[in-house]
């Protein structure tokens, strides 16, 4: 029989309670805290160890990622980033200054191109993070029971391994990261920051080493300047610490807030440094007036990244799959795993369904809401660690008890619970092959092969207008190859300061100095003037800004520039490009996974080369060679099977051919046309130009308008010597008549272009289709006008506001004595609006007497407006009655002393009445 010594209370130390217990106190049987440290592993040198799990959390990670990483640039943000650090932005960037350092570095190493290096480095780094990650995780304890069994040590030194092998897993096949460490993207290295810091605050507390405090504080510092996740948590960082620093009872020695607050600062100060750096870069294009501006840029934009989120769709969705899972587990539990009961279970199996979701990247995942636009990594290391914590409570859930397994069901019980942590690791193990093809860097290939296409078919003509789709990449690979070449991207010329940083790249003053000067225009002048400039400039998919200086030729990617028409042989152009097409189809067949980034990129780089074919197509119909232009819409549809462009102008054919594809076709038009909506509005921009455009208004589609080239600009401001003298004369006229009747002559008109963008917004913006209705008259097009009146009135246009419209439809159509009948009405029911007063005296002779009562009309109104007296003053000048035309122009220019129209007709009034006085002031 066992003897055990009797143990008197009094012999037993009194109690005391501590909210943060020191540290060194590790009473089993009265449970252990979750979050203390875990000293002693059961398991030893068991496999797998602690340190064999770190290195097969970074050989697995790293081989991973060298198998799906991109190489080459990837398009979007990363190569944008990229460009940044490489000083081919005009404005420095604030953010990532350690990460620019190493891009900087990168630049300079021989071997890969810089974003093989970039990439590798993104690399080396997530693999270093994951490993990192599973060491932490496995320091994470479990609550061991009251009084344990023989195999409770054991099991819950297995489970922590179970944790981290599923944390560590989770943490590789979660796109995000996946995507962080395949691309040449910081997001890596940040993660990597922020996790080497955690392991030295695990060490400070597993040790209490005044060195791993050091260490913490400095990179924590640093970090701060870095990446803008560490403000956000310092609150915590900030508790934490000096709950550590409490439990080791460092607190009275002040060597402990020497090390605290001057690691702090020394890793702080990198923000001087980075302010100076970015000040200096800033002064050639004088961005900040002095250092301290560019430490508050610094600041002002990592508050910008943090506060930014809030406006995201779905912000309440991540901030919960975020937070509620860490909470629950490591705040709001205070209970051993080994008790669990149901609704304990229940909860977990809840956060288990939705960390598994968000792996597989449902609905409400992060990356599924936010995507590459607000690139999100630091919750997925919070969702991998409570994945793997909550596998291991169920591990330890499965521990066969033998005094409380009293039935079957428990027993079976037990056995579920492992298995099922065993099927969680498994379904996290799975979800690699599953998210492959969304993390896949390999297929920038599609983007960098269409570059150095483009490259190759501008290689004469390096001077190269964009969109935007394809100018980071052009730019960075004509970087990497060391070719000429110069990328405008056109949506950024608004910007003095884009302008003054692509001024640099021109020698010729005639074309520096208007970028300097911020004016793109007079640069665009001159370098259309110039010999070489049209022969060496290039085009991709904004063609009808560059109508009024040239003809262009569509080809591949591209438009070419031509000075004079029939100088190409279109149909050999077409034929040409066919091999092409074939290539660019087979993407149709074989696209890239729609969940892949990339994959909207090849989107548009079908739906760009379909523009290019479609019009071209187009000009071929202009040609008359019909049979040529078939097979360019055929190919245009067949790269893009949704070009409405493409469809309509096949379908205007099969009015007079007999194509092959007609059913098929019909079949598609029918299903297209059911779900567009705003965006039909823009045709000639989205999709390409539509031939025989007024056929199809007849039919009562009046959107189809929006597919013809925006010509009226630029046939009005190219020179009278493209077109016969007289006719472009009388364009000019009509136009002026035009602006004077609806009194906006003189004054800066909006394009077409921007009433459509009002159209895709709102189908029933009434304004816009009436203002494309005056736009319509403007370039004598009263089939057009009257169709987009029509539409407005379907709309719900009142009849009362259109009658001086109708008017001036019908003096398009040539019927001058019905519009003249109906201004007479107009006049006496609405004699308060100017215009018809304006329209009845250029309609009427001088010596009608309406013309008389108009002109006497218009000169007593009360609010006659700018444009009022400027068409007075215009019709007064054709009469020769120039002191008449100088009083009208007097007080136009009273309202108005900056307005050309009106200065430049009061020289000619000058110079015609002979008065020198006058035309000296």
């Amino acid at each position: 029989m066992n003897n055990f010594p009797k143990i008197s209370p009094e012999d037993q130390p009194p109690l005391k309670y501590t909210f943060f217990p020191p540290r060194g106190v590790d009473a089993v049987h009265s449970g252990r805290d979750p979050h203390a440290v875990v000293r002693d592993d059961p398991l030893g040198l068991l496999f797998p160890t602690a340190r064999q799990l770190g290195v097969f959390f970074f050989v697995f990670p790293l081989l991973v990622y060298l198998c799906s990483l991109s190489w080459g640039p990837f398009p979007g943000l990363p190569v944008h980033v990229l460009l940044s650090h490489l000083k081919l932005e005009a404005a420095p960037p604030p953010l990532d200054m350690l990460w620019g350092w190493v891009v900087r570095v990168a630049d300079r190493l021989p071997g890969l191109s810089i974003s093989g290096w970039l990439g590798l480095f993104s690399a080396v780094c997530g693999a270093a993070s994951i490993s990192l990650l599973s060491q932490l995780t496995l320091r994470v304890g479990y609550l061991i029971r009251n009084e344990p069994g023989p195999d409770a040590f054991i099991r819950e030194a297995r489970a922590r391994r179970l944790s981290a092998t599923v944390a560590g897993f989770f943490c590789t096949f979660c796109i995000p990261f996946w995507i962080a460490s395949t691309r040449s993207l910081p997001a890596s290295f940040h993660i990597f920051l922020l996790l080497i810091t955690a392991w030295w605050f695990s060490q400070y507390q597993h040790h209490g080493r005044k060195r791993h405090l050091f260490l913490l504080c400095l990179f924590y510092g640093v970090g701060i300047t870095e990446f803008a996740t560490f403000i956000v948590y310092f609150p915590l960082a900030f508790f934490l610490i000096f709950r550590e620093i409490y439990c080791w009872r460092a607190g009275r020695d002040w060597k402990t807030y020497v090390i605290v607050f001057g690691a702090f600062a020394l890793g702080l100060s990198l923000y001087f440094l980075n302010a100076w750096l970015l000040y200096r870069r800033g002064v050639v294009y004088q961005i900040y007036p002095t250092r301290w501006a560019a430490l508050m840029d610094i600041l002002l934009n990592q508050w910008q990244l943090i506060t930014i989120v809030r406006y995201a769709a779905g912000f309440p969705a991540i901030m919960f799959i975020s937070l509620v899972p860490w909470l629950l587990l490591f705040v709001m539990t205070s209970r051993s795993p080994w008790f669990y009961e149901w609704g304990q279970i229940t909860v977990r199996l809840m956060v288990i369904g939705g960390l598994l979701a968000t792996l597989y990247n449902a609905t409400f995942a992060p990356w599924n809401l936010l995507g590459m636009g607000y690139f999100m990594v630091t919750p997925y290391l919070l969702l991998a660690v409570c994945l793997g914590y909550t596998t291991g409570e169920f591990w330890i859930l499965g521990e066969v008890q033998i005094l409380m397994d009293r039935n079957r069901f428990m027993r079976v019980r037990r056995y579920l619970s492992s298995s099922f942590a065993l099927l969680i690791l498994v379904a996290v193990v799975v979800s690699g092959p599953f998210n492959w093809d969304a993390a896949n860097g390999r297929e920038e290939r599609i983007l960098q092969n269409a570059a150095n296409e483009i490259l190759e078919a501008t290689q004469s003509r390096p001077l190269i207008f964009s969109s935007g789709l394809m100018d980071d990449m052009l730019r960075i690979t004509l970087r990497e190859r060391g070719a000429p070449g110069i990328v405008i991207t056109l949506p950024r010329i608004s910007s003095p300061l884009y302008l003054k940083h692509m001024g640099q790249y021109f020698t010729d003053e005639s074309l520096r100095i208007p970028l300097q000067q911020g004016n793109f225009s007079a640069f665009m002048d001159n370098l259309m003037m110039s010999e070489w400039g049209p022969a060496a400039t290039s085009i991709i998919d904004i063609p009808d800004m560059f109508r009024e200086y040239g003809y262009l030729i569509p080809d591949g990617f591209l438009y070419r520039m031509e000075t004079e028409p029939g100088q190409v042989d279109m149909v050999a152009l077409m034929k040409a490009q066919q091999p092409f097409w074939e290539r660019m189809q087979y993407h149709v067949k074989h696209p890239v996974p729609r969940d892949n980034p990339i994959h909207l990129y090849e989107d548009l780089l079908r739906l760009m080369v379909s523009k290019v074919a479609n019009n071209l197509g187009v000009i071929l119909m202009g040609e008359e060679k019909e049979l040529a232009a078939l097979e360019a819409f055929r190919a245009a549809w067949q790269i893009y099977p949704d070009n409405v462009s493409a469809m309509l102008n096949l379908r205007e054919l099969a009015r007079t051919h007999t194509l092959p594809e007609d059913e098929k076709l019909q079949t598609a038009w029918t299903k297209r046309e059911q779900v567009l909506h705003g965006e039909r509005w823009a045709l000639a921009i989205r999709y390409g130009y539509v031939w025989n455009a007024s056929e199809w208004v007849r039919r009562g589609y009046v959107w189809v308008l929006s597919g013809t080239p925006l010509t009226e600009e630029a046939a009005r401001r190219k020179q009278p010597s493209a077109q016969t003298g007289e006719a472009w004369g009388k364009a000019e006229a009509w136009t002026q008549k035009m602006d004077q009747m609806y009194l906006v002559w003189g004054i800066p008109l909006p394009d077409e272009n921007q009433f459509r963008q009002q159209m895709i917004q709102n189908e029933r913006d009434t304004g816009a289709l009436m203002a494309l209705c005056r736009h319509a008259l403007r370039r004598q097009d009263p089939a057009g006008a009257e169709a987009y009146l029509q539409e407005a009135m379907t709309q719900g246009q009142a009849e009362s506001q259109i009658l001086f419209d109708r008017a001036m439809i019908a003096y398009a159509w040539g019927n001058t004595e019905d519009a003249l009948a109906q201004l007479r009405e107009l006049a006496n029911t609405h004699s308060g609006d100017p215009r018809v007063w304006v329209a009845l005296v250029n309609l009427t002779e001088p010596d009608d007497p309406l013309n008389a009562q108009a002109i006497k009309t218009l000169q007593t109104h009360r609010n006659a407006s700018l444009a009022t007296h400027l068409a007075l003053a215009s019709i007064f000048f054709s009469r020769e009655q120039y002191e008449e035309a100088q009083k009208e122009l007097d007080q136009a220019i009273r309202m108005d002393a900056t307005n050309l129209q009106a200065w430049e007709l009061m020289m000619k009034v000058a110079q015609m009445s002979g008065n020198a006085r006058l035309a000296k002031s």
